[in-house]
């Protein structure tokens, strides 16, 4: 069908952008990478049409970049991971990573400049967030 060609075309064009995410790379290249991924899984409905295979397949390309120093770049990846994965131990994996990042006050900007907040909060949202806060 039309709609499957869109989703398919959408899962080519994310799948073709993950060597950029290659760890020991350029920085900045790897950054670009990460905000052509972001807007390519905003297109349409590109992200909601990912199946569980071609969501593992981003996060573990994004995942390679996780050991980076740059904390432009972590905070990137992260937001990446936030955005594609659906909870478990990656959303544990990119915790660690925001609350390490969080510890130095000169990474506060990169954070609030890269969105990474409404990531946190849309990956907690509803349930999730319910049920770590103990809320109904």
């Amino acid at each position: 069908t039309v709609r499957q060609q869109g989703a398919d075309d959408g899962w080519v064009k994310v799948r073709g952008m993950l060597p950029g995410l290659s760890p020991g790379g350029d920085v900045k290249a790897m950054c670009d990478c990460c905000d052509q991924l972001n807007s390519a899984l905003a297109e349409g409905t590109t992200l909601k049409q990912l199946n569980t295979s071609q969501r593992s397949e981003v996060v573990k390309a994004a995942a390679k970049c996780l050991d980076a120093k740059d904390p432009t770049l972590l905070a990137k990846v992260a937001g990446l991971i936030l955005k594609i994965t659906k909870g478990g131990a990656n959303l544990l994996s990119v915790s660690k990573l925001l609350f390490r990042l969080s510890k130095a006050s000169s990474n506060d900007e990169v954070l609030l400049v890269e969105g990474v907040t409404a990531g946190i909060l849309t990956a907690l949202g509803g349930n999730r967030l319910s049920s770590i806060t103990g809320g109904g």
